[in-house]
């Protein structure tokens, strides 16, 4: 009962409730409303005011009354929603229009602030004042600038100053830049109505253009009091605190817009250049991608988005945001620097110095900058590029001992011998400069010059006896002199000073491979392996050391193999997994490996190096032209693939094709490649294509190329003329500066061609006592004595044999020649191999026959002739006149004479042995 009685009373005080609330009219609203107002309990009194207007929609007054309250904390939409309404339901317009017109230029509505220029008109001078004062400033934000000034003078007749008047001539004074008397104006539009929101705003803008921004802070916190649901103001103050450097605050404003405002641009771009500044590139970036997603567009917020993609080493994003700005950015900026940097890594190498073309060295960094971006151009192969951009370090005078020794290092590092004298500069400015010295010694033993290395290095020694840099550096030296037990002594000694040392290890490993001592170098690769674990070039020289040993050559693949695995990412270790695949001819795990990796113009030759092998390997010939293709395509500097797509054109006789793709070379990035253009005229000389080499020669001669290699190919070319008396003395220089096999072949040729005699001969013995091995040479040499000293042919033929056992030129010639020396047992052994080898051969069967006849074997040495008369189709004067002469020994005088009539001799000497075997016959 008791419960029941509860529920009762209960229900009868919900009715109650309900029944009052009820009984509330919008009056009463109205009225409770004004009075939360009066205590400044705003919240309270918009929520009455919405009560008011859902019980009567059409009340003007709480209409207004909602309006201007929302305009009052500055939330301009909702207040242009209410004024809009009041204004249309007939509320008086001297209170409305003054506040719709602020509503509107709150809501950036310029246009219909000055929509309700013709009514404003007509109300009294105080509102009127206050309209006009925003008429001004929607003109001049359209840049409507007489409306602005017609406005004014319109204010300006108003018999009374009051805050509004002085807040329209403050606009049009900083219109027109007049920042000190617009202050002045504000000030005093202040002083009448100390919470004119407009003029407080209009302060913090003048004060942000005399770059006042403590001010400006000041000013827009207390617009924030007057307008607290303003968020325009917190993006101004953001943007306030960011130029006072208060990144904290400037971040805490921009989290409070974000949090309600998630997509807000502005906001997002102050986060980008907090982030920016606290170094955090990551979120740096998103902020500025999400500010330019959602409409900021601005020249620092692509600076910030380009530098911290660029810190993200995402440089295509960085080249993308920084390419819009570059054009406008001083010489000297940072972020110049970045963009050439993100050109390098895009392979836009062509465009790196137009972007540096108005950069100047002015600092230690900038020295370092403009070298080491020389140096990745150089080593790409873009050296016209390198050399352009180190023209910029290298022209300037050097100060002091560093920058000499930069300079030198850069202008070395490309070619340049001046290098030489920045690096003794240095060192006469700083005696004790090490890194001065160790450079000499280097670039002394680029040209071998050994005294000064080892002068040098030894004074190095005396000051430094006791680190292992002194004896590596003396190790280094004796190495390129070919002293290995000096070397030995020195990197031993290294060794002891610190036991932990990869050169000393490595070289001794090195010199104990080359003086065969196997055990030496597994001891120290052992040694070397367990210091160095996972050291790429020590694992590779481990795995060389394996390689005789079945089982030790598995350990080392694997050891290799596990740390690819290991990190699939690291780009040397899979270059040495593959070579070592490569070694053991598993060529298409070995293209796994190296397909894994992406190319790029910065992708180490060796990568494509390794492909090639491997393509070469598995046979698949278009699939090596791919390759080669895609590494031109990869890195359209680098020389290499096109000298090898020259070879496999030259490979199969493709004289055009190869031309073609010279041509294009020199024709690009190439152009003024020295390499390229000793091929071309290579091309045409092997070819004999005397016409081309002629006409090409006058470019080839003007190129930076060696002057004896110019003279070289003049002397080609007057070979090819057969104007012998001047090719020699050029053959000859050309020989004395690069005696190799091809160039004293030339001038051997040149030589029997003008004077028989042995001169010709004595230049190719004179080359074989010193080079034993070329055969080419050799084969040549003995041609020339088959002529007048037969038997000094027989030894060197002999000696090609034995490298070229199956040689059929070599085995028939040695077969003539011992036929020739009455050796007719080697005679008839040499025959019988070179017959076996090509026993469709005439002249290999011509030979035979005439062997075989010398042994009296006379139907057997008929039969042969027979074999090289018919596959000679009689063409042949000396087969035929051997034929002939067989035919008669075996009593066939008919048919010798009718193969005699056929011949036509060509020599005396042909002609008198076959008028002999024709009176023989008869």
């Amino acid at each position: 009962m008791m419960k029941w009685l509860s529920i009762i009373v209960r229900c009868c005080v919900l009715m109650v409730v309900v029944s009052c609330s009820k009984s509330e009219t919008a009056e009463t609203h109205l009225d409770n409303a004004k009075v939360y107002v009066a205590e400044r309990k705003f919240d309270e009194g918009i929520i009455e005011l919405k009560n008011a207007i859902m019980k009567a929609p059409k009340n003007k007054e709480a209409r207004f009354l909602l309006g201007r309250l929302y305009l009052q904390q500055g939330s301009g939409f909702e207040a242009t929603k209410e004024l809009e309404k009041a204004h249309k339901l007939k509320y008086a317009s001297s209170k409305v229009i003054p506040l719709l017109a602020r509503a509107y230029l709150l809501t950036n509505a310029d246009e219909d602030v000055i929509a309700l220029n013709e009514q404003a008109l007509k109300l009294p001078y105080d509102v009127k004042s206050q309209y006009l004062a925003y008429n001004i400033l929607a003109n001049i934000r359209l840049q409507d600038n007489d409306s602005a000034k017609l406005s004014e003078q319109l204010a300006e007749q108003l018999s009374v100053a009051s805050t509004y008047s002085y807040l329209a001539s403050a606009y049009i004074l900083l219109f027109e830049n007049e920042l000190d008397a617009a202050k002045i104006k504000v000030n005093k539009s202040l002083e009448l109505f100390p919470e004119n929101p407009e003029s407080v705003m209009l302060l913090g803008q003048i004060n942000t253009a005399l770059g006042l921004y403590s001010e400006v802070s000041e000013n827009y916190r207390e617009y924030l009091r007057i307008q607290p649901k303003s968020r325009v103001i917190v993006l101004l103050l953001a943007d306030a605190a960011l130029k006072e450097n208060d990144y904290e605050s400037a971040e805490k404003y921009a989290d409070s817009i974000l949090k309600s405002l998630p997509n807000q641009p502005f906001a997002h771009y102050v986060k980008s250049i907090v982030r920016f500044e606290s170094q955090d590139y990551k979120k740096a970036n998103m902020h500025a991608k999400q500010a330019e997603l959602f409409g900021f567009n601005s020249s620092k917020l692509k600076l910030v988005a380009g530098a911290s993609a660029y810190y993200l080493e995402n440089f295509e994003q960085s080249y993308h945001h920084l390419s819009a700005i570059v054009k406008y950015l001083p010489a000297e900026h940072p972020a110049l620097k970045m963009f050439a940097i993100s050109q390098l890594q895009l392979g836009l190498i062509g465009d790196i110095n137009e972007t540096l073309n108005d950069f100047t060295v002015s600092s230690k960094e900038d020295i370092k900058f403009l070298s080491t971006l020389s140096l990745q151009l150089a080593e790409i192969g873009a050296v016209d590029d390198a050399r352009q951009l180190a023209e910029k370090v290298t022209s300037k005078d050097a100060d002091n001992a560093e920058e000499n020794i930069s300079t030198g290092i850069l202008k070395l590092m490309l070619n340049d011998p001046s290098g030489m004298t920045n690096l003794e500069n240095a060192l006469s400015l700083k005696p004790d400069m090490l890194s001065a010295e160790l450079a000499l010694v280097s670039a002394a033993l680029q040209v071998n010059d050994f005294d000064k290395a080892l002068e040098i290095s030894k004074k190095w020694q005396d000051k430094y006896p006791d680190k292992p840099s002194t004896f590596n550096v003396l190790a280094t030296i004796y190495l390129k002199k070919g002293d290995l037990d000096l070397a030995k002594i020195n990197l031993n000694k290294s060794l002891e000073l610190s036991a932990k040392n990869y050169f000393a290890l490595s070289n001794l490993m090195n010199i104990a491979l080359r003086e065969d001592e196997s055990a030496e170098a597994i001891r120290l690769s052992e040694l070397g392996i367990s210091l160095f674990p996972e050291n790429e070039k020590m694992l590779k020289q481990y795995y060389i050391v394996a390689r005789a040993d079945i089982k030790r050559r598995a350990l080392a693949t694997s050891k290799i193999k596990t740390l690819f695995e290991s990190n699939t990412e690291n780009l040397a270790f899979g270059l040495l997994y593959a070579e070592v695949l490569i070694d053991q001819n598993n060529y298409k795990e070995a293209l796994t490996v190296i397909d894994s990796f992406e190319t790029s113009i910065h992708s180490p030759n060796k990568l494509w190096q390794l492909n090639v092998v491997a393509h070469r390997n598995i046979n698949e010939g278009r699939g090596l032209f791919t390759v080669l293709e895609q590494w031109t395509k990869a890195n359209p500097y680098a020389l290499e693939p096109i000298i090898l797509i020259l070879d496999q054109h030259m490979r199969k006789k493709e004289v055009d094709s190869a031309i073609d793709i010279v041509d294009k070379a020199l024709g690009g990035h190439q152009k003024n490649n020295m390499m390229l253009k000793a091929a071309k005229m290579q091309i045409f000389l092997d070819n004999g294509m005397l016409k081309e080499a002629k006409l090409f020669y006058p470019e080839f001669s003007k190129s930076d190329i060696n002057n004896k290699v110019v003279e070289g190919v003049s002397g080609r070319i007057f070979l090819l003329e057969k104007n012998y008396s001047k090719a020699i003395p050029l053959l000859k220089g050309f020989y004395e500066s690069f005696p190799s096999s091809n160039n004293v072949i030339y001038l051997a040729i040149a030589q029997k061609n003008i004077k028989p005699g042995n001169e010709a001969i004595s230049t190719l013995e004179d080359y074989l006592e010193k080079n034993t091995t070329d055969n080419k040479v050799r084969s040549l040499l003995a041609n020339y004595y088959l002529e007048k000293q037969q038997d000094k042919a027989i030894p060197l033929y002999e000696k090609m044999l034995l490298e070229r056992p199956d040689d059929i030129v070599f085995l028939n010639n040695l077969a003539w020649l011992t036929l020739e020396s009455n050796n007719i047992e080697s005679a008839l052994k040499y025959s019988a191999k070179a017959v076996n080898l090509a026993p469709k051969h005439p002249s290999v069967l011509d030979t035979r026959g005439m062997i075989l006849f010398k042994a009296g074997e006379k139907e057997n040495a008929l039969t042969a002739l027979i074999s090289a008369y018919q596959l000679s189709n009689g063409h042949d004067v000396d087969i035929s006149l051997n034929y002939a002469e067989v035919l008669i020994a075996n009593n066939k005088n008919k048919e010798a004479l009718f193969v005699l009539k056929r011949i036509k001799t060509k020599t005396l000497k042909q002609k008198q042995r076959a008028k002999s075997l024709t009176s023989l016959a008869n």
